[in-house]
C-alpha cells in the first residue's frame, strides 16, 4: 500500500479482516473489520482500496454535522455541550427512574413524554435554583433531604396538631434557597 503509514487501530482492523477471510464467518455487515472485506462470487477478499481510502482519515477527528452552513466554531461548541444532553437523559434513566413504557396510543405515548419532560424540567430548575446555596447539590441528595422532611398530624378533638421532624441542614438549605419557610414547632390550623 502505497501513501500515509496505517495506523495501530486500522492494522488490528485489517489483521482482523484477515483473520475472518480464514474462518468461515456471516460477511453481510459493513462494520468494524468487515468492511475491508471485499465479497465478490468467487471468494471473498481484502479491499484494499478501502483500506488505502480509510488510512487517509488516521489521526484525524471528524465531526459529521447536518447543517453546512454553521461556522467552525459553533459545531465545535454544539458537540463539546453533548455531554449535557447526555447527562440529562442518564438523569432521566436514574434519578427520575423514567423508563421505557410501551403505550399504543400516539396520545399517551406523547402525554408519557411530556410527563417524563416536565418533570427532569422541575428537576433541573430545582438543581439550578438550589445550587447558588447548597453548592454540592445533586438529585440524589435533593431526594434524600427532602425525603427527610415529615410531618405528624396529631388530632384531639376539634384540633388538629401538625408536629414537623427536625430539619436536616441539606433540606433548610433547599427550603431556604427555594425561598419556603422551614417548619416550626407546633404549628395548628383554626378549627
Amino acid at each position: 500500500m502505497q501513501g500515509r503509514p496505517i495506523g495501530k487501530k486500522r492494522l488490528r482492523l485489517v489483521e482482523k479482516a484477515q483473520q475472518l477471510l480464514q474462518t468461515p464467518a456471516k460477511l453481510s455487515t459493513k462494520r468494524g473489520p468487515k468492511r475491508f472485506i471485499k465479497a465478490s462470487i468467487s471468494k471473498p477478499h481484502l479491499d484494499l482500496q478501502q483500506i488505502i481510502n480509510d488510512a487517509k482519515w488516521d489521526g484525524y477527528y471528524a465531526i459529521q454535522c447536518s447543517q453546512k452552513n454553521l461556522p467552525a466554531a459553533q459545531i465545535l461548541e454544539a458537540y463539546h455541550s453533548l455531554w449535557k444532553i447526555e447527562e440529562s437523559f442518564r438523569v432521566m434513566k436514574q434519578t427520575l427512574q423514567a423508563r421505557p413504557i410501551f403505550h399504543r396510543r400516539p396520545q399517551r405515548v406523547k402525554g408519557h413524554l411530556v410527563l417524563c419532560f416536565i418533570t427532569f424540567l422541575l428537576e433541573r430548575t430545582l438543581e439550578l435554583t438550589v445550587r447558588e446555596h447548597y453548592p454540592d447539590a445533586s438529585p440524589d441528595k435533593f431526594r434524600q433531604a427532602l425525603a427527610s422532611l415529615e410531618v405528624s398530624l396529631l388530632s384531639a378533638g376539634p384540633h388538629k396538631v401538625y408536629l414537623p421532624s427536625k430539619t436536616s441542614k441539606p433540606a433548610g438549605q433547599i427550603l431556604h434557597s427555594l425561598n419556603l419557610p422551614i417548619p416550626r414547632r407546633p404549628s395548628q390550623t383554626p378549627p
